[in-house]
């Protein structure tokens, strides 16, 4: 069989596996082993076994080609027209137009009233909430602090979907001076920021990518983070779930109004329980200590200011939700004993302390709430109307604890 891998053969079987590498280790293992059994069926089986071999590895060559030709030209097409591909919704750059295209600020924001005390939020999808519109922890902590006088305070929710540190860090010191906040808070959601310390765009919600364009290069080398790579697991993540959602109100007769399937929901946990599991502190240390880098030049730009800085650690319901965390252990057979669910807010509350930096831990007020009233809407990951009540409870208690509010 070997000889009939000459050298224009065996640089069309290079080139194949190369590619093939490249896009999946299983996809160059799969044809390594279809070119064996291949080369042994015309050893044995042919008479004409030299030309059968070379026309198979031709073809083959060609075919992976043009699979590598269609998928950079596609990936040509997300560049060029990537909302010919995911429709109109809003991109998240890092601009002050990912609010203006939402309708959630204006650039008179820019004008802050005289003797207002300014509260600018940062956060992801808990600050917006765009299930329950206008009911999100920045509304009813407004509510509260209008008890302080009516105008007097004011909060600017600059809160973005799907975002994290790297995202507030851009925000606050592009258009920082210009919102001239006196206090900024900044919410840390613990299911996915501790890897979200860079500054991604998102666009149309289903392609994500570094800013950093020599991140961006950088990425080319693995191919599920090309802009091809990312459009297509995230739509094969909501296929999936669409599908098995369907299936499960089919099996129950009815749709009982989950974000998720139950399937997919407890995969979603299970993925983020992994920053609890014990052996992997590594990650996690090495992770946080990127999400630190940014929130202390944060700390480094309020303090130049003389504006204070909060930051609110939000637990993921994993740690909250005593029967969701049961679920996630039994169907993937992961010992209690292996977790330690405080571990990262102690990483996150050290910091604090040791950067003089204000700090308020929502995980056990959350855990002693959980157990009378369902803070989490259903398979959905973010809080419910109760649940973003008890936050800006918490918040304003805080606050008004630490005299951190200075009105005249």
């Amino acid at each position: 069989m070997w000889a009939y891998l000459n050298r224009k053969n065996l640089i069309l079987t290079a080139t194949s596996a190369l590619i093939l590498l490249y896009f999946s280790a299983i996809a160059l293992l799969a044809y390594l082993v279809i070119l064996l059994a291949v080369g042994v069926g015309c050893h044995w089986g042919s008479a004409n076994r030299f030309a059968k071999m070379t026309n198979f590895i031709t073809n083959t060559t060609l075919l992976i080609l043009t699979f590598l030709v269609l998928a950079m030209l596609l990936e040509i097409g997300l560049h060029l027209k990537p909302h010919f591909f995911t429709g109109n919704s809003p991109d998240i750059l890092g601009e002050f137009s990912d609010f203006t295209s939402r309708g959630q600020l204006t650039e008179e924001v820019f004008q802050k009233p005289k003797g207002v005390f300014r509260i600018l939020g940062l956060g992801d999808s808990f600050a917006v909430n765009l299930a329950y519109w206008k009911k999100n922890y920045h509304d009813f902590l407004r509510e509260k602090l209008s008890v302080l006088g009516r105008g007097r305070v004011e909060v600017v929710n600059a809160g973005m979907p799907g975002v994290g540190p790297g995202y507030f860090w851009q925000i606050l010191h592009t258009y920082g001076e210009r919102l001239q906040p006196d206090l900024v808070m900044v919410g840390f959601f613990e299911g996915h920021d501790f890897e979200d310390w860079e500054m991604v765009i998102t666009i149309g919600n289903v392609m994500s990518e570094p800013k950093d364009l020599r991140k961006k290069i950088w990425n080319y080398l693995q191919v599920e983070k090309t802009r091809l790579g990312s459009f297509i697991s995230r739509k094969l993540m909501f296929y999936n779930s669409e599908r098995k959602q369907a299936q499960e109100a089919q099996a129950l007769g009815f749709r009982d109004g989950g974000s998720f399937s139950r399937e997919t929901f407890l995969e979603i946990e299970r993925k983020r329980c992994r920053i609890f599991q014990k052996n992997g502190r590594v990650e996690l240390e090495r992770n946080w200590r990127q999400c630190a880098r940014v929130l202390a030049q944060m700390k480094q730009w309020c303090d130049a200011r003389r504006v204070e800085l909060v930051l609110l650690i939000f637990p993921d319901q994993f740690q909250v939700d005593e029967d969701l965390r049961a679920q996630v252990l039994e169907k993937y057979q992961i010992s209690a004993d292996s977790l330690d669910l405080e571990y990262p807010n102690a990483l996150i509350t050290d910091f604090c302390r040791q950067n003089q930096i204000h700090c308020l831990d929502l995980l056990p007020p959350f855990q002693e709430k959980e157990k009378t009233t369902p803070l989490y809407r259903l398979r959905d990951t973010h809080w419910n109307e109760a649940g973003n009540r008890l936050a800006a409870e918490l918040i304003f208690n805080y606050l008004k604890d630490q005299k951190l509010i200075k009105v005249d």
